[in-house]
């Protein structure tokens, strides 16, 4: 481990991952800002959005027509330590390739397109 950190590959792998990460927050964040307003983070590796246009009842019937063609994204109230509850989603992104992320937006603006 000593020689990979004073080999400079860890400060490579680092540099590499930032970036990816960086990736996948930016094409999550532009995909959604149409529908949903994102809130701002500085920590994480998700974007955070409500859906003040929809009720909780509305937002978790998107989700579940978005589960229903292989799309997991989770409601904001999930996460909700006491009220009021806010309709949003939560958008993971640490496990997921910037093209199947690409894929599941899309998947997810067709669930929204049909309330």
């Amino acid at each position: 481990m000593a020689r990979f950190i004073d080999e400079g590959w860890l400060a490579r792998h680092i540099r590499k991952t930032r970036a990816e990460y960086e990736a996948r927050h930016d094409l999550i964040v532009q995909a959604v800002t149409d529908r949903l307003r994102v809130v701002p983070s500085i920590a994480g590796l998700h974007v955070s959005a409500t859906a003040d246009a929809l009720s909780p009842d509305e937002l978790a019937a998107v989700v579940r027509r978005a589960l229903a063609v292989g799309v997991v994204v989770p409601c904001l109230s999930m996460f909700r330590v006491s009220r009021p509850v806010r309709s949003g989603l939560v958008f993971g992104y640490g496990n997921i390739y910037l093209a199947h992320i690409e894929e599941g937006l899309q998947r997810l603006a067709e669930s929204f397109g049909q309330r």
